[in-house]
């Protein structure tokens, strides 16, 4: 018996774009967000969201800062998020990490809905009790070739 072996080549384009915070494309809760020009955006307020609309991807990172702050050891903020209006997904902030995949799927046009939902403390301005957002980063893959 014969065995047929077919290899396969993929010419790929992989093009990595990074949406600041201050892109027309964002829309932040007025009263909740500090927004530092397109450094960064800013919330310490459960309920405070962000929707964005992305094109043509089917991978999405949310870019956070965690730079000169010192965490406890104990996990203090949730966050959610929806893309497409599907499933409810959350992460545990600082622990999900940066940057956090929002989105990883179906390539097309998507929207997305994040929120901070809770913290454990009352205490606003507590400087690990808060999201700190820097950007919205976007992966396109293009087949340019299957060889």
């Amino acid at each position: 018996m014969g065995c047929l072996v077919v290899l396969l080549s993929l010419l790929l384009h992989v093009h990595c774009k990074i949406f600041s915070v201050n892109d027309p494309n964002w829309y932040f809760t007025e009263w909740n967000w500090h927004l530092e020009s397109s450094d960064f955006a800013e919330a310490v307020n459960p309920g405070a969201y962000f929707k964005t609309n992305v094109q043509n991807t089917g991978n999405v990172d949310l870019i956070l800062d965690f730079k000169g702050v010192q965490y406890p050891t104990r996990n203090l903020v949730l966050v959610q998020w929806t893309v497409d209006e599907g499933v409810v997904q959350e992460a545990i902030l600082p622990t999900a990490g940066s940057p956090l995949k929002l989105y990883q799927g179906t390539k097309g046009d998507h929207s997305i809905h994040f929120w901070l939902n809770s913290r454990n403390s009352y205490e606003s301005w507590i400087p690990w009790e808060f999201v700190r957002i820097t950007g919205l980063q976007v992966i396109y893959i293009h087949i340019l070739s299957i060889l």
